[in-house]
């Protein structure tokens, strides 16, 4: 594989990076986050016409934990009878101890571009949360081994470190790489900070579920990565075709508002014509270009070398 010297240390650094992000979850939680994350879309990858580079961009795999289902709030609400109130349910969970989901994806990024796809998972499981517990979750002071956030990853590097993103998922910060990722990096590198436990990655075969699969059908649907590999694609300029219940906005211009939406395979889209935001399967979306659009707003379809192919689904109703 091609090699670069790393940032201020001297040593050999492959161009991509392998990363394991490791959530541990309510179950609840952790069941949505299954359905709606992906990092593709999020891991900026240039192959400069090296087939490798394709060829480890390819490669993933996601683990799962089984998810207990004994103790939700529902299953404690039924138990205490007709009438219970769910706030009764809730605190007699919370003496019960939480079930605990977790989940393990594994795959590579461009060099050091891991704050993407963490950011994508900081977003959604915050969503999760709030779906669950509210928008106040984070007045729920769930303990340290109930919810959690870890990232592996060489950066590029021979050495792989761990990064606890839980803070960030607390504070509700946006997440940076030069202030999470790169800063305890150098204190590692300079002998400032003991990397301590950091060589160890965590063992996949822990975990009972390998949903790599399921994982990769939901890519072959939607293709996360269609309109670019930053961002989700955000800015890109789109076309609508094909659609039977819109019609009318067929051949109408729009762009990408944010990445897919996983679980329900559709892309959110804002028309230039009339402003209207509308919800579009891949295969009712064509790559446009747009005049005056700034490269910063528009990342364009041939900015990502890492396509999975054409649309497979066949329904073009939106």
């Amino acid at each position: 594989m091609v090699k670069a010297l790393h940032h201020g240390t001297g040593e050999l650094a492959a161009w991509t990076s392998k990363v394991q992000i490791h959530v541990g979850a309510p179950s609840a939680c952790a069941r949505l986050v299954r359905r709606r994350y992906t990092f593709r879309g999020f891991q900026y990858f240039d192959s400069n016409g090296n087939a490798n580079f394709a060829d480890d961009h390819a490669k993933f795999a996601a683990h799962a934990s089984s998810f207990d289902e004994t103790h939700t709030a529902e299953a404690v609400a039924n138990s205490l009878g007709p009438g219970t109130e769910t706030s009764v349910a809730e605190r007699v969970l919370d003496y019960l101890g939480r079930p605990r989901g977790e989940l393990l994806y594994e795959f590579e990024v461009w060099k050091d571009t891991v704050a993407e796809s963490s950011r994508r998972l900081l977003q959604i499981l915050d969503q999760a949360l709030k779906e669950e517990f509210g928008t106040d979750w984070r007045s729920c002071n769930f303990s340290p081994s109930l919810l959690f956030v870890h990232v592996h990853t060489k950066l590029g590097g021979s050495c792989n470190y761990k990064f606890d993103l839980t803070s960030c998922l607390l504070q509700g910060k946006t997440l940076r790489f030069d202030e999470v990722f790169l800063a305890r990096a150098a204190l590692i590198w300079d002998g400032v900070e003991d990397p301590g436990d950091n060589a160890s990655r965590v063992d996949s075969t822990i975990f009972p579920e390998d949903f790599t699969a399921e994982l990769e059908s939901a890519h072959r649907r939607c293709e996360p990565d269609a309109f670019g590999c930053r961002r989700g694609g955000k800015g890109a300029p789109v076309e609508i075709v094909g659609l039977q219940k819109r019609s009318e906005l067929n051949g109408q211009l729009g762009y990408v508002l944010g990445p897919v939406d996983l679980a329900e395979g559709r892309w959110p889209v804002k028309m230039y014509a009339s402003g209207e935001a509308v919800k579009v399967r891949r295969c009712n979306l064509r790559p446009a270009e747009v005049d005056g659009a700034s490269e910063d707003e528009h990342v364009t379809h041939a900015s990502c070398s890492c396509r999975s192919g054409s649309c497979a689904i066949d329904d073009p109703t939106a």
